[in-house]
C-alpha cells in the first residue's frame, strides 16, 4: 500500500490532528449558586474546590497544544447563554484583537473540549442565580456552530448535588433524584458527553472530618474533586495515538475504587444522603478520536 493511499484510509477512520495547530478548550466555571429554603429564604451554596478544578484542566491542557479559556459567571447581567453566545462569536471570526485571540479559534481547532463545572443533577445545572438550565441546550449552541461541523465536541461535565447532605448512618439511602425534565441528550453526529456526578462535596465539604487510614484527619475545603482530579491524571498518563474511550475506562476503574469503598467518602461520625455513582458516557462520535502523545 503506497504512503498516500495509506493517509486517505487512516483519515477515513479516526479524527486527524494537525501539526502545530491548537484545539479549543472551554473550562465554564460556576462557582456558586442560590437555594431557595422554605419558600422564601435564600441561601448561597459554595462549590469551594472550583478553583483547584480549574487549575488541575489547566495545567492538563496546556498552551502548548489548546488554547483554554476560562468562563466565570460574574457579570450577573448575562446569563449563561449569553456567555456561550459571546464565547462562540469571539472564537469563529478572524480578528487582531489579542483579548478575543486568547480564546482561540474553532476554525482552525482540531477538537473541541468544553469542561462545565456547576451544581446540578442528570441533564441540567443550576446558574449562579439558582435557575435550572438544560446540558442540551448548551451544547446544541456549539453543534449548531458551522466551524465544528465533522469536528469531535467533548463535553466532561462535573455537576454537585445541590441536596446532599450529612445524615446519619442509619438514614443513609441510596436513591436518584426525582428529575422533573426529561434526561434527552442530543443524538447528534461527532459528539461525547462524558458527565459526573460524583459531588465534589465528597472531597471539599467544609468543617467535615472524613477517615483516613484509621485516622482523625482534618480535610482543608479547598480540593479538587475527585472526579476531575482523576480524568486529568488519566489523560496526562496517556501514551501517544491512545483513543480516548480508553481515557474514559481507565477513569472510571479508578473511580470504581472511590464508588465502591466508604472508607474514601464517609464522614467520621455520619455518611451522605445520597451514594456517588460512575460518570455516564453518551458517545455519538463518527470516527476514533486518539490524541497526540502528552508527553
Amino acid at each position: 500500500m503506497s504512503e498516500a493511499k495509506g493517509h486517505e484510509e487512516e483519515t477515513t477512520w479516526r479524527y486527524s490532528f494537525k501539526e502545530k495547530k491548537k484545539s479549543c478548550c472551554l473550562i465554564i466555571n460556576i462557582d456558586e449558586t442560590e437555594k431557595k429554603i422554605d419558600g422564601t429564604r435564600v441561601v448561597k451554596k459554595i462549590r469551594t474546590g472550583a478553583g483547584r478544578e480549574v487549575e488541575k484542566l489547566k495545567n492538563t491542557f496546556t498552551s502548548e497544544r489548546y488554547d483554554t479559556h476560562v468562563m466565570e459567571m460574574e457579570e450577573k447581567k448575562k446569563d449563561v447563554y449569553d456567555h456561550v453566545t459571546d464565547y462562540i462569536e469571539n472564537v469563529t471570526k478572524d480578528n487582531d484583537d489579542e483579548g478575543k485571540k486568547l480564546a482561540g479559534n474553532l476554525k482552525t481547532s482540531d477538537v473541541f473540549i468544553c469542561f462545565l463545572l456547576a451544581f446540578g443533577g442528570p441533564g441540567f445545572f443550576y446558574d449562579r442565580k439558582g435557575n435550572k438550565i438544560s446540558l442540551s441546550a448548551i451544547i446544541m449552541q456549539f453543534k449548531s456552530c458551522p466551524d465544528l461541523l465533522e469536528k469531535p465536541k467533548l463535553f466532561i461535565i462535573q455537576t454537585c448535588d445541590l441536596n446532599l447532605r450529612p445524615v446519619g448512618k442509619h438514614l443513609f439511602r441510596d436513591e436518584d433524584q426525582d428529575i422533573s425534565e426529561p434526561h434527552c441528550w442530543p443524538q447528534d453526529a461527532d459528539i461525547l458527553i462524558y458527565e459526573s456526578n460524583i459531588s465534589g462535596e465528597y472531597d471539599w465539604n467544609p468543617g467535615l472530618r472524613k477517615n483516613k487510614q484509621g485516622k482523625r484527619t482534618s480535610f482543608p475545603s479547598l480540593q479538587c474533586s475527585t472526579f476531575i482530579k482523576t480524568f486529568c491524571k488519566a489523560f496526562k498518563a496517556s501514551e501517544d495515538n491512545t483513543e480516548f474511550g480508553d481515557v474514559i475506562m481507565r477513569t472510571n476503574l479508578m473511580l470504581q475504587k472511590f464508588v465502591e469503598n466508604r472508607h474514601f467518602w464517609d464522614l467520621q461520625d455520619e455518611t451522605w444522603s445520597s451514594a456517588p455513582k460512575l460518570p455516564i458516557v453518551t458517545d455519538q462520535l463518527c470516527k476514533k478520536l486518539c490524541f497526540p502523545s502528552y508527553n
